[in-house]
């Protein structure tokens, strides 16, 4: 029997960005629309990891998009959202901090949450595109932690993960409450290194990144997994279609 899927700040995935070997993923450069962290308004700008608890997406100048369960119970004026950081443990000259000033939801677009930033980044957004052909590779970023028992690190994480087939992604669907007919809103990945990392507490809302051409693109966001194991297939909710860009 599979445990009851938890929500991504729970246990989370990753996946490995197509061609490039797992050895090499910690010098693959990620955008700065994917180094997104959602941080307590209350911490201080040379030391973000204490209050880390999600990542995002910045899809506009003024809107990071994320999962909608990182939200529950907390208010728009309590959130900040970094945008280009790497490290959470110094001060980042060439990151961009905003307030929150609101949280946009709908039930036509279920699992995401649309953060509204009290004014622009100068930052590029991602322009997300329904792939034209099957990854099956790609990279999960996040400062969640390195295991249940492991704090988080201060450097983002890039976790090289193999994308399963639709067909055995239902099991994991099921789990987490969700219809196999509404399969295409979600993909599932297991780490390509189960002796390695997996997504865990404070990855949810993190980018799944695949490579198109040459460039990165945003395939989906970290939504939920049933531990931090690197054996665990996780769950992403995908981003590639223009109205979850658009928002409600």
């Amino acid at each position: 029997m599979i445990p009851k899927m938890r929500p991504a700040a729970v246990a989370l995935l990753a996946t490995m960005a197509a061609s490039v070997p797992a050895s090499n993923s910690a010098t693959i450069d990620i955008p700065a629309f994917a180094r997104v962290a959602l941080v307590n308004q209350s911490s201080g700008t040379d030391f973000l990891i204490d209050g880390q608890f999600c990542g995002g997406v910045l899809i506009s100048p003024q809107v990071v998009v994320t999962v909608d369960h990182c939200m529950e119970g907390r208010d728009a004026s309590t959130v900040a959202v970094t945008v280009g950081v790497s490290n959470l443990c110094s001060t980042n000259a060439q990151s961009e901090r905003r307030r929150v000033m609101e949280v946009r939801q709908s039930e036509s677009i279920p699992h995401l949450a649309y953060l509204l930033l009290d004014e622009n980044v100068q930052t590029a957004p991602a322009e997300t595109h329904p792939s034209t052909q099957e990854q099956r590779e790609g990279i999960v970023v996040g400062w969640g932690r390195l295991a249940e028992t492991k704090p988080g690190p201060c450097l983002q994480k890039k976790i090289p993960m193999t994308i399963l087939p639709t067909e055995q992604c239902q099991s994991e669907l099921r789990a987490l409450g969700t219809e196999p007919a509404e399969s295409t809103k979600y993909t599932c990945a297991a780490p390509t290194d189960p002796h390695g990392l997996n997504s865990c507490y404070g990855d949810s809302g993190g980018a799944l990144l695949t490579r198109e051409a040459n460039h990165w693109e945003v395939k989906a966001l970290t939504l939920a997994g049933k531990d931090c194991f690197p054996t665990s297939p996780t769950v992403h909710r995908n981003l590639d279609a223009p109205s979850n860009l658009n928002g409600p």
